[in-house]
């Protein structure tokens, strides 16, 4: 074994050595937490309400002042999706019309066989409520 074998396995030991030892350390303070939370449990939970209210009443404006933020930054980017929707949505609408024109399928014929789809679409349905109630 050479040298820098040696020196790199002694540091890998070194490393889990440390590792073990902090997480036996965070054991332990999680242990330390109970153990005071069951010898002071009603006062320390007042005291963490306090707390809680002290810093909830010193960062009230922050708290709407984010909240605004995000809620408007929400209706920004859904005033920019609907938009999206809307051009996307009229071009395919377009070219599909100029599809359907080419074959010459008329508007007309297009909005009866629309009307005759939602019309199956509802018997499906119908059906498929009697077959779940038999």
């Amino acid at each position: 074994m050479t040298k820098k074998e040696t020196n790199e396995e002694t540091k890998e030991e070194t490393e889990t050595s440390e590792a073990r030892s902090g997480a036996q350390k965070a054991w332990l303070a999680s242990l330390g937490v109970v153990e005071v939370a069951l010898q002071n449990g009603g006062r320390l939970f007042d005291y963490l309400v306090d707390q809680g209210e002290s810093f909830e009443a010193r960062h009230r404006e922050d708290f709407d002042g984010a909240k605004q933020r995000a809620r408007k930054a929400g209706r920004g980017a859904r005033d920019k999706v609907q938009a999206t929707w809307d051009r996307v949505s009229s071009s395919v609408e377009g070219k599909v019309s100029a599809a359907f024109s080419h074959v010459g399928v008329s508007d007309e014929e297009i909005e009866e066989l629309k009307a005759r789809v939602e019309d199956l679409s509802s018997k499906v349905e119908g059906l498929r409520s009697e077959s779940a109630k038999a």
